[in-house]
């Protein structure tokens, strides 16, 4: 998830920004606290004309997911202890993201709602509900109906896709008493396109808590900027327990519960100057995380045996946490980030021999390792050309190496932003864009040219 827009964000807010981002950065070491908004409609604007202006998708009624329109189909589905993935990250899709999709932040804006964008889900939500309650539910309800469809998961599936990794936001799953963040029938959205993939092409999805109650990183994605007290918190540790039962009951609902994986957090830090490297969490805060761990694997277990917990590293390696497990007993694999796009001194000339440099590293010795996130920009001088070559060469190294990677994301809407280089943003986090032009070839294969050698 880009950090350039976050990095802006604080230093025009005057934050002092300590700690570098490493070649496997994410997101940002520093973030301001959000604006106060006066969250009342235009003089001219009434809630009700807001709410019709924006509604064109009916809530569904449901509230149970174990049914599904996806086709009948039989599927096997392939251990991670084997499996290596070819995937794409449903990004701001169940949780949003400023710096993926601007254009759903600018809705405040031009409701005029307030005069600034709001830099967070948080911030976005309370606004849009200080106007009108359906307001936000209207707006949350065509972004989950709409942004993600059936028809890009047809073309995902004929471009070679075979695994899903989809980021939601804890409201999906708990209602938590105090937050902004909106709380509705996420899941029936998720069963949809889930069931679909599943059921039609056979597609491995991973369910993901890009959020925890409390804020699990104090930026945007850990649940708002400023959020820092998921650690050490009781009521926070029972509101996310709760998250992942019903996260894992809504798996073991599914036709194909084998064919899920469950990330319980994602990018985790309680050092905010540290974020993005091995200082980003205390030995303390690395501790309770282990903890946390344990306890989601043990109602894994109990509610979705067939179920593979994915546990993100929060940029500190598989290979440092995978001592606090046992992979004869644990139905667990590591997730991580590998991003260049803030790594000091890399150029795209060279990049493809660092992407397989750092792949032959970065395994845990004895459970998966996938690269649960990953993109083709990189800090300098970035071109067009030279997109394809970058893309196979990831694609060939995570699979050489680690447990196969998943992209970061399908639809990235910020085209205005430009990069080192040739392009905008969009030229090189988005997977659909990458398909229209070109860069991924049909069934995701992978030109002969393309290897590791050394």
């Amino acid at each position: 998830m880009p950090a350039n827009s976050v990095l802006a964000a604080a230093a025009s807010a005057g934050v002092a920004l300590v700690g570098a981002i490493s070649v496997f950065s994410a997101d940002a070491s520093a973030a301001p606290q959000p604006a106060t908004y006066a969250c009342t409609p235009a003089a001219s604007t009434t809630a009700s004309s807001l709410t019709s202006s924006l509604v064109h998708y009916t809530l569904p009624a449901a509230t149970s997911t174990a049914s599904s329109s996806a086709p009948s189909a039989t599927h096997t589905f392939e251990s991670w202890s084997t499996f290596k993935a070819n995937g794409v990250n449903l990004g701001s899709w169940l949780e949003i993201e400023l710096s993926l999709t601007p254009q759903i932040f600018d809705i405040p804006v031009t409701l005029g709602l307030t005069d600034s964008v709001p830099a967070d889900e948080w911030t976005f939500s309370e606004i849009l509900a200080a106007s009108s309650p359906k307001l936000l539910e209207s707006v949350m309800v065509d972004r989950y109906a709409n942004f993600i469809t059936k028809a890009h998961i047809d073309k995902l599936a004929l471009y070679g896709v075979d695994t899903l990794r989809i980021p939601t936001t804890y409201a999906a799953w708990v209602k938590v008493s105090g937050s902004a963040l909106y709380h509705g029938n996420q899941s029936v959205y998720l069963a949809d396109i889930c069931d679909y993939a599943v059921e039609k092409y056979g597609m491995h999805i991973v369910i993901g808590h890009h959020s925890l109650p409390g804020g699990v990183n104090s930026l945007n994605i850990g649940e708002a900027y400023g959020h820092g007290d998921w650690f050490f918190n009781e009521t926070n540790w029972n509101y996310s327990l709760e998250a992942v039962n019903a996260t894992l009951k809504f798996i073991a609902e599914r036709s194909y519960p084998e064919a899920y994986g469950f990330s319980p957090f994602n990018e985790a830090a309680n050092n905010l100057t540290g974020f993005a490297t091995e200082f980003g969490l205390s030995d303390d805060a690395r501790a309770y995380l282990v903890e946390y761990a344990k306890t989601v694997l043990a109602y894994a277990k109990e509610l979705a045996p067939e179920t593979t917990v994915v546990f993100q590293d929060c940029f500190i390696g598989a290979t440092y946490w995978e001592q606090f497990f046992d992979a004869a007993t644990d139905n667990l694999i590591f997730d991580t980030h590998i991003y260049f796009f803030e790594a000091s001194g890399t150029y795209a000339k060279y990049a493809n021999w660092t992407v397989c440099g750092t792949a032959e590293v970065m395994s845990a010795k004895n459970f998966p390792t996938v690269v649960g996130e990953w993109s083709l920009h990189v800090k300098y001088n970035n071109t067009l050309a030279g997109r394809q070559a970058l893309f196979q060469t990831q694609v060939y190294a995570w699979k050489k190496y680690l447990a196969g990677g998943l992209f970061w994301t399908a639809v990235f809407t910020d085209n205005t932003t430009t990069v080192s280089g040739e392009g905008t943003k969009a030229d090189y986090w988005s997977y659909m864009n990458l398909i229209d032009a070109g860069v991924v070839n049909v069934g995701g294969t992978i030109n002969s040219s393309i290897g590791c050698v050394w």
